[in-house]
C-alpha cells in the first residue's frame, strides 16, 4: 500500500481537525518516539512538505528517514485501539480489503505494521534509486576504502549472501556501505551492554574496521535499528572478513610443503573407497578439542576422521618413506597457521586453515582441503584441548 492512499483512509478518523499537513505530521509522531521531544526532527519539516505527502508523486523517504531508528508501533497501536468502537469500526471497513486478516481485535496492530512497512518500502526504493556509484551509509562520498570494503566480502552480501556488485556495475544487488555501531549505541554507549559487546570493543564508525558492505535490502533493515541478535551477525560477519583478509596478506608468508597436495589430489580422486580402513576410535581427541555448541561442526570433523584418518596417515607414510615428505615439517607449518588464526571461533578457523590449504596448493576440491584439516585436528595441530582451558 502506498502513503498516500493509507494516509487519506486515516486521516479523516484520526485527526479530523487538523489541516492535511498537520494531520501527515501527526501520523509519524504517533509512529515514533524521541527521548527529548524538543529535539524531535519532525517538527523541522515544513507542514507543506506533509500536505505534499498526499500527492500521488511524493515519496515520504525524507521524513522516514528522521524516524526510522525510532519506530514506536506501539504508540501508534495504542492510537487505535483508544478511538471510539464506531470509528474503530470505520476503520475496518475502509482497511478491509487492504490488509489480510485485520479485525477488531488487531486493528490497532494491523495498520501499525503496515505503516511500518510503508516506511521501511521507502527507504528501499530510495536505496535502489540513488546511482550504485554513490550508494554508501552517513558519507557523502565514496571513500578511497569502500572498494578494499566491497573486496573483502568476495562478492556476497555478509548477512544473506545475495551476490553484489561493485559500486557502478550491474549483474547483482546494489550494495552499502554501513557503519557497524548501531546509531543508538553511538549516540548512548550505556545502550551496548544490550548488544552483549563491551563499549571498547564496539568497532570504531567512520573506520575500515567498523564499517561493512551489505546489499541495499540488508543495509536498509539493519539501519532501522538492529536487534541484539542482527548486530552480533553484522559485528560476526565483519570478524571473520577481517580474518580473511589478514590470513589472505599473511598467505605467501605461510609456507606448506607442496608435496602435500598428492594427498589432497588422491582424496579428491578418490573412487574405490574399498580401500579405506575405519578408523577403529571414538573420535575421544575431537570431543575433547570442539565446544558442544559447535555439535555440526564436530560431527563433520568426526565422520571425516573415522573415515580418511587411516588414507591419509598411509599416503603420507609413503611420501615420507620415498623422502618427497617431511610429515614433522608439515604438522608444524599446519599448527603455526592455527595459532596465527586463535581467537577466532572453531567453525571459522577450521574454514579458513582449509581455505589456507587451497590456496597453497592449488587443488580445486575443498572438501579434499577440509577432510584433511580434519585430519591434523585428529593429530594435535588445529584446535586445543577444552578441558585445559
Amino acid at each position: 500500500m502506498e502513503f498516500q492512499e493509507f494516509a487519506q483512509e486515516l486521516r479523516g478518523v484520526l485527526y479530523p481537525r487538523l489541516s492535511q499537513g498537520e494531520a501527515v505530521r501527526a501520523m509519524f509522531l504517533d509512529i515514533s518516539s524521541f527521548e527529548n521531544d524538543d529535539q524531535n526532527p519532525l517538527y523541522e519539516i515544513d507542514l507543506s512538505t506533509y500536505r505534499g505527502y498526499l500527492g500521488e508523486h511524493h515519496g515520504i523517504s525524507r521524513t522516514a528517514g528522521k524516524i526510522i531508528g525510532h519506530l514506536d508501533k506501539e504508540k501508534f497501536a495504542s492510537k487505535i485501539y483508544d478511538l471510539p468502537e464506531d470509528e474503530i469500526n470505520l476503520l475496518l471497513d475502509r482497511f478491509n480489503s487492504r490488509i489480510s486478516g485485520i479485525s477488531s481485535i488487531n486493528v490497532g496492530n494491523s495498520l501499525a505494521d503496515e505503516f511500518e512497512k510503508i516506511i521501511l518500502a521507502s527507504r528501499r526504493r530510495r536505496s535502489r534509486a540513488k546511482p550504485a556509484s554513490s550508494i554508501v551509509t552517513s558519507h557523502a562520498d565514496i571513500q578511497p576504502t569502500d572498494a578494499n570494503l566491497f573486496v573483502e566480502t568476495g562478492g556476497k552480501c555478509p548477512i544473506c549472501g545475495a551476490k553484489i556488485v561493485a559500486f557502478g556495475e550491474r549483474g547483482g544487488r546494489p550494495c552499502e556501505v554501513v557503519d557497524i555501531t548501531p546509531l543508538n549505541v553511538r549516540k548512548d554507549y550505556r545502550t551496548a551492554v544490550e548488544y552483549g559487546v563491551t563499549n571498547a570493543d564496539m568497532p570504531e564508525p567512520g573506520t575500515a574496521e567498523g564499517r561493512i558492505v551489505l546489499c541495499c535490502d540488508c543495509a536498509v533493515m539493519y539501519n532501522t535499528g538492529p536487534t541484539a541478535e542482527e548486530f552480533k551477525k553484522v559485528y560476526e560477519a565483519k570478524r571473520m572478513l577481517l580474518a580473511r583478509s589478514k590470513l589472505a596478506s599473511e598467505i605467501p608468508g605461510f609456507a606448506l610443503d607442496a608435496e602435500i597436495s598428492k594427498v589432497l589430489t588422491g582424496l579428491a580422486e578418490l573412487r574405490d573407497f574399498a580401500e579405506l580402513e575405519n578408523l577403529s576410535m571414538t573420535a575421544l581427541r575431537i570431543d575433547q578439542k570442539i565446544n558442544m555448541d559447535n555439535h555440526l561442526l564436530l560431527e563433520k570433523i568426526r565422520d571425516y576422521v573415522v573415515r580418511y584418518y587411516k588414507f591419509i596417515e598411509n599416503r603420507c607414510g609413503q611420501l615420507e618413506t620415498q623422502g618427497d615428505l617431511d610429515f614433522t615439517l608439515l604438522a608444524s607449518q599446519v599448527k603455526t597457521c592455527y595459532l596465527r588464526l586463535r581467537g577466532l571461533g572453531q567453525e571459522e578457523t577450521f574454514q579458513l586453515i582449509a581455505e589456507w590449504m587451497q590456496e597453497k596448493t592449488g587443488t580445486t576440491s575443498m572438501i579434499a582441503c577440509e577432510i584433511l584439516t580434519a585430519f591434523f585436528v585428529q593429530n594435535c595441530e588445529v584446535f586445543d584441548d577444552t578441558a585445559a582451558r
